[in-house]
């Protein structure tokens, strides 16, 4: 099973960034995701099935800010809980 991921910048300055197998990461930008779109479910949902469709995760200086402390906190706060990774 995968857990791939990639985020493109909307500047068009063409720049792609993707990581591997990171039950952290993508437990921190789902739940980034679920804060930017309370109304919103994400297609076919469930804990580490963040598919936001056509709807991104708006970086923010904030978020930067939140994901560079999670970084030093080794993402302690983002476990998957499901027991999956």
């Amino acid at each position: 099973m995968g857990l791939d991921q990639s985020m493109n910048s909307l500047s068009g300055n063409g720049k792609e960034y993707y990581w591997r197998k990171h039950a952290r990461l993508q437990q921190f930008m789902a739940k980034q995701w679920e804060k930017q779109n309370p109304n919103k479910q994400p297609e076919g949902s469930f804990n580490l099935g963040f598919n936001a469709g056509d709807v991104p995760v708006k970086i923010t200086k904030e978020l930067l800010d939140e994901w560079q402390k999670q970084i030093e906190e080794k993402y302690f706060e983002y476990f998957a809980t499901d027991g999956l990774f």
